[in-house]
């Protein structure tokens, strides 16, 4: 029953992204998407490869803290493939899947390549939430419960990485499940894993250069999206959109869908219900930013997918 459930889960989103092409009309919809001005989306492309490449700094910076060195062009490759599998499943998490390509490449542990894409991710998502917080205070007389909630998972989530980003507070945490559940066989293995992890955490200086740079990041991923929004007449304050946008995207993380379709779609009609814009319009900036920040990078990630795939089956 779980397992027909998790088939089912992802599906929600792209049944409700029906459901929204039919109600507000699917012709309506391509005739926006071809009145759009180009001219606007000639910024995109270079502000795309600045957003990649700040991830992969990111992560490189990362990954030096814990002594993993290694070539700024192979992680780019790398981060490509992770982004490939990330689109593919709900809540990004194909993302952590780049841990057992990096291992197949340096003489390094799954669980030492894993945690600091783990530290990279809370990073996304505590940043991700710092925006969504002002979007609900933009929000507040129509959607007052909004920024409760939100502060609520935002406590969740950083108390949450305050207590797994150190080695003492997360055995303590741990140490009566892991005794409990462990089977007395696999307690050395665990145990192993438990140190592997942790070992060469990044310290907290590299903390704050990651999560400056995450700053920057979404901001840069908001301001793609405004452009696509202009290029299609959307006219509003440019950070009253951003901030909503940000509450859009964090509703997108559901695991009800793959890469937030349907599901941050209706998340910017109702979001912006009060602002004069066609929901229409909305529709058809989420899909085209969804085109052109992800679809794109898809497809040329999959060209490193499978090239890498016909190499180890040759291998």
């Amino acid at each position: 029953m779980i397992k027909n459930w998790k088939k089912i889960l992802p599906l929600i989103g792209f049944l409700l992204l029906i459901y929204l092409l039919w109600h507000f009309e699917i012709k309506r919809i391509i005739q926006i998407f071809l009145s759009v001005n180009l001219w606007y989306l000639l910024f995109l492309p270079p502000i795309f490869f600045i957003i990649f490449l700040i991830q992969v700094l990111k992560w490189q910076i990362i990954l030096k803290a814990q002594h993993i060195n290694f070539p700024f062009w192979q992680l780019f490759k790398i981060h490509l493939i992770g982004t490939y599998y990330g689109f593919l499943t709900p809540g990004r998490v194909g993302h952590f899947l780049k841990a057992a390509y990096l291992k197949d490449r340096i003489n390094k542990s799954i669980e030492e390549c894993s945690s600091g894409i783990l530290v990279d991710r809370f990073l996304d998502i505590l940043v991700l939430f710092i925006f969504s917080i002002a979007g609900a205070l933009v929000l507040i007389s129509q959607f007052p419960f909004l920024l409760t909630r939100i502060i609520m998972v935002l406590i969740i989530v950083s108390l949450l990485f305050f207590i797994f980003y150190s080695k003492k507070r997360t055995r303590f945490l741990l140490k009566g499940l892991f005794n409990l559940l462990t089977p007395d066989k696999f307690k050395d293995k665990f145990r192993e894993s438990f140190y592997l992890f942790y070992k060469n955490m990044p310290g907290k200086k590299i903390l704050i250069r990651s999560f400056i740079l995450t700053m920057v990041n979404w901001w840069l991923i908001y301001s793609q999206i405004f452009i696509i929004a202009k290029s299609l007449s959307i006219n509003i304050n440019y950070f009253i959109f951003i901030f909503i946008s940000a509450l859009a995207i964090s509703v997108g993380l559901l695991p009800i869908t793959i890469s937030g379709l349907g599901v941050r779609e209706a998340a910017f009609i109702v979001l912006f219900k009060n602002y004069s814009i066609l929901p229409e319009k909305l529709i058809t900036m989420s899909l085209l930013s969804t085109v052109i920040g992800y679809l794109l990078l898809f497809l040329i990630s999959s060209i490193f997918v499978f090239r890498f795939v016909k190499r180890k089956r040759q291998s």
